[in-house]
């Protein structure tokens, strides 16, 4: 399907695209049927926003350059959403930051549950710094998924999604702040864990906090 939407009908990949795109699904650890077709309508979804995208911006009748599909993609990779932490103690505390997203048949809500360490600067102003893993739930035909998978699979999935480090600077007004965080992924898991960050992976979001106690 990429394949016929970049140069037209008729074209069918190469054994080097099909090879590429192989290590990246098993990069993503994307292993079954259902986790796939979870994959195909991510990617749909996201070429639709970049087309909205695109167009909001006047872009029209012409290929993007490399530079504005790169900025393009930057735009939807910047999430607003909530976030709720608990301070389990003055140095430590769980934050769980989650983000909603809504296609035409397709709704996602996406949270990092991240354990941190919480290092004060100022009365308004918090460092954290965290471990913890990613989980994207979705809604499509009235069937939940998790990561992909079935949700009655969710202690399994938890266990062998991916870690990241979480580095978060919120400035704080009462019970509420404005958040700035930095997600470095990892190779490992809980099941088997590797600490060595991709840093080419790394994605900046901004949230509304809520603190508890």
């Amino acid at each position: 399907g990429e394949c016929r939407r970049r140069y037209g009908p008729g074209r069918v990949p190469t054994m080097r695209q099909i090879e590429r795109e192989a290590y990246d699904w098993a990069n993503r650890e994307i292993m079954t049927l259902e986790q796939a077709e979870e994959h195909i309508r991510a990617e749909d979804a996201r070429r639709e926003s970049v087309e909205r995208l695109r167009a909001s911006f006047g872009i029209q009748n012409r290929k993007l350059a490399p530079g504005e599909s790169r900025d393009l993609e930057s735009w939807l990779d910047l999430g607003f959403g909530v976030e709720a932490r608990l301070n389990i103690l003055d140095w430590a505390s769980l934050a769980l930051p989650v983000t909603i997203g809504f296609g035409d048949d397709l709704v996602s809500l996406g949270t990092m549950p991240s354990l941190n360490l919480n290092l004060p600067v100022a009365d308004f102003l918090d460092i954290a710094i965290g471990l913890g893993t990613r989980l994207t739930f979705s809604c499509h035909d009235d069937t939940w998924l998790v990561n992909g998978s079935s949700i009655d699979g969710f202690g399994d999935v938890f266990m062998n999604a991916n870690l990241f480090y979480r580095a978060a600077a919120t400035f704080n007004v009462g019970f509420f702040g404005i958040g700035l965080a930095a997600s470095i992924p990892t190779e490992g898991s809980f099941r088997h864990f590797d600490a060595m960050p991709s840093w080419k992976e790394t994605t900046i979001s901004a949230s509304v906090l809520v603190n508890f106690f």
